[in-house]
């Protein structure tokens, strides 16, 4: 229950159920919608047709890869308020057939705008992430309206204490300056930067804690 405020009495981290992957990647589009990367590599977009893209890569990615990852959400009463999605240790980078049918369906549908930046972004990250076992947190959003409610610590909170259980690191990387307190806070520590189609990004690694 949601209470007039629009606080959230429930704020348990569960696994996104399939049937709300779209619902989920409409949250995911609004909490990205500001990303400097994502802003670099679809700029000249007007915001509408952004949106719209951010939509459907989020939709897509979670469809091909969400049922053999970790997909996370805090929702309840049919509201989603925040998705993360973890690939476990050894199922990143994901097969070239996932990443064909992602790429296509999205050319398919809206066209090759903005696919060569994605590419030299996609060649880049891939190169830093650790050869070692690792969980790799892609992606971690909060719907606007809910932010600075404590979900995105939650749902952080949830997957550094799986890794810890495993005895595992969790590796990630961003394009928003904002977010480095925040990993920080969580213990991630920053391993690199580097500037890609024009955008800072930070790439940063949380060792495995004792419990």
């Amino acid at each position: 229950m949601e209470s007039k405020r629009g606080e959230i009495k429930d704020k348990s981290p569960r696994m996104l159920e399939q049937s709300r992957y779209k619902v989920g990647s409409e949250v995911l589009a609004k909490a990205f919608y500001n990303d400097p990367l994502l802003i670099s590599i679809l700029r000249g977009l007007d915001a509408e047709k952004r949106l719209g893209r951010l939509k459907l890569v989020f939709e897509l990615t979670l469809k091909t890869l969400g049922p053999k990852r970790l997909p996370l959400t805090i929702e309840q009463a049919n509201q989603i308020y925040g998705v993360a999605l973890i690939h476990p240790p050894g199922t990143y980078p994901p097969s070239f057939l996932s990443y064909f049918y992602i790429l296509s369906n999205a050319v398919l549908r809206k066209g090759f705008y903005g696919l060569g930046r994605w590419f030299k972004w996609s060649r880049s990250i891939r190169k830093r992430h650790p050869i070692e076992p690792h969980y790799y947190l892609e992606f971690i959003g909060v719907d606007p309206p809910f932010q600075r409610q404590g979900i995105g610590s939650l749902m952080l909170k949830h997957i550094v204490g799986l890794t810890d259980r495993e005895g595992m690191s969790c590796y990630l990387e961003t394009a928003n300056p904002n977010n480095l307190p925040f990993y920080q806070r969580f213990g991630f520590e920053m391993i690199g930067e580097e500037r890609i189609i024009g955008v800072p990004i930070w790439f940063m690694k949380r060792p495995s804690l004792p419990l």
